[in-house]
């Protein structure tokens, strides 16, 4: 009896500099659509911006902008700064610069480095040793502010415009998009499905995609999801495209595995 279970596609998409010409080899072709942001978010040169109302800690503001496949707000530079204090009129809103590892050393959520900096006056002075976290103060001086991590605010998400990877049912996620398919299928049928969209079963490169697939399925409590590893007659693991695999966080003894791989996320989830 084939084992079943649902699958993650994903496809690579092209860079910035193949943008016109679409991409061929994924089969993928750049849409009027993916130009524009979605209708309740805000256009700014090529990212699209939105303001959520529910009051969160700063991380899990970063968490719910990552389960929807963006991150919290990085700012790089003035006219940024003015379109933000120009679109978005609440007094305390998180942006993802933080500092929770109390180095002194700031950083975006989504991996951008901090160039452009809009400090407020005397700030970040991190009040008690507790200030670790930045937030937009745009009632007062509009500029940034360290404050408690564990403070509830209002908060902005911050999407890219290209590429929104068609259709709704595609979330873009670093240069790929990724879908995921509740229907059971066993291995090889999952597969074939990716194969029709021009995609495949998804490679988990990095303990950040890992998170971003966790965070992307954690509404599907309990499913498992094929991925695309397989085990060779050898014993050893490889992906699908032919890359060995020597780590997955959580896997204790990977040769009692079975061949196809089922998505662990439950099982990856504390690696």
């Amino acid at each position: 009896m084939a084992i079943q279970s649902r699958y993650n596609t994903k496809v690579d998409i092209p860079s910035k500099e193949s943008e016109e010409n679409g991409n061929e080899n994924t089969g993928l072709q750049i849409s009027e659509s993916w130009t524009k942001c979605l209708n309740d978010w805000q256009k700014f040169d090529d990212w699209c911006y939105k303001e959520f109302s529910e009051k969160r800690t700063w991380f899990k503001a970063r968490d719910y902008c990552r389960s929807i496949g963006t991150d919290l707000v990085s700012v790089h530079n003035e006219k940024e700064t003015n379109f933000i204090i120009s679109n978005f009129t609440r007094n305390f809103l998180w942006i993802g610069l933080s500092n929770f590892k109390n180095n002194g050393r700031y950083m975006w959520s989504d991996g951008t480095s901090l160039k452009y900096a809009y400090w407020g006056r005397t700030e970040p002075n991190d009040v008690n040793n507790n200030e670790n976290c930045v937030h937009l103060f745009l009632s007062k001086s509009r500029k940034w502010n360290d404050t408690s991590c564990f403070t509830s605010f209002r908060f902005i998400c911050k999407m890219q415009i290209y590429p929104r990877c068609g259709s709704g049912v595609w979330v873009y996620y670093k240069n790929s998009c990724y879908s995921i398919n509740t229907a059971l299928a066993n291995f090889v049928d999952a597969r074939n499905s990716c194969n029709k969209n021009s995609a495949d079963l998804v490679i988990i490169r990095s303990k950040e995609e890992h998170n971003f697939i966790s965070q992307t399925t954690k509404h599907s409590s309990g499913a498992d999801f094929w991925i695309g590893l397989q085990r060779r007659s050898n014993q050893t693991y490889k992906w699908i495209d032919g890359n060995n695999t020597n780590y997955l966080p959580g896997l204790k003894n990977p040769k009692e595995m079975i061949p196809c791989v089922s998505n662990l996320l439950s099982r990856l989830e504390h690696g």
